[in-house]
């Protein structure tokens, strides 16, 4: 009998223990970003390229790594490829503190391939970067989605108008996606090129659609051959810890 009370005792302890243990705490950041990268079925093999090349190429640029450095506790990065709604394909995520940090993001990135392609079904990736931000290793002030693409969300199509935008079994619908949008979350946009004649002007649908969240802003570029530009200047607007300071012409 004293041996089965020894042995309660024992596991009483153990269980207080385990039960007050401290949890193992989050890595703080100052920022924690999801780059999304439109693979659908109207980005060719070119045009992809020439996303990654513009994304390799920001992070290997002074501008864009002296933005990262001014984040006294570092960027947290994860980039991924999006189209047709489970199609998700991600890098994980990546730590940048240093130019040496950036440099090795732009090497991974360049060891990319393409995964997938599909539909420009947007708000699955939406609502998987959500997860992703919710469940990871990072706390910080701020976090960020950063979407590019040639087309407006197929999602929001089915919802708002009677074009036969694919298989509207995929995905949940945009509307509900961005209602579990947390408050603090902001979704920023870079739209490439003119987009499909049937679908609603791709830039604005961007600015007045896609944008959402605090400072939350989109850009357009008219051109994949552009986009490499575009993307050094949004990257930097979205890690830099004063953008205001910051003139874009």
């Amino acid at each position: 009998m004293k041996f089965l009370h020894r042995l309660a005792t024992t596991s009483a302890i153990i269980a207080s223990t385990l039960a007050t243990a401290p949890l193992t705490s989050a890595e703080d950041v100052d920022l924690e970003l999801v780059l999304l990268i439109d693979t659908s079925g109207s980005v060719d093999e070119t045009e992809f390229a020439q996303q990654m090349d513009g994304y390799i190429s920001a992070f290997r640029d002074p501008e864009v790594q002296e933005a990262v450095l001014a984040n006294t506790n570092g960027v947290a990065v994860q980039l991924a490829q999006w189209s047709r709604g489970e199609f998700f394909a991600s890098l994980g995520w990546h730590v940048l503190r240093t130019d040496a940090d950036c440099r090795a993001l732009a090497t991974d990135i360049q060891l990319f391939s393409r995964a997938h392609s599909g539909s420009t079904q947007m708000a699955p990736a939406i609502d998987r970067s959500m997860k992703e931000l919710s469940s990871n290793d990072y706390d910080s002030p701020r976090q960020v989605i950063d979407v590019s693409g040639d087309g407006v969300c197929e999602n929001w199509l089915q919802e708002t108008t009677s074009h036969d935008a694919g298989d509207p079994t995929t995905g949940r619908p945009w509307s509900e996606v961005m209602a579990d949008r947390p408050a603090s979350l902001t979704i920023n946009g870079i739209a490439i090129g003119q987009g499909h004649p049937a679908q609603p002007e791709i830039g604005g649908w961007y600015a007045d659609v896609l944008q959402q969240g605090p400072n939350s802003f989109a850009m357009y570029v008219d051109s994949f051959e552009a986009f490499g530009e575009g993307i050094k200047k949004k990257l930097i607007r979205e890690i830099v810890l004063n953008p205001d300071t910051i003139s874009y012409d």
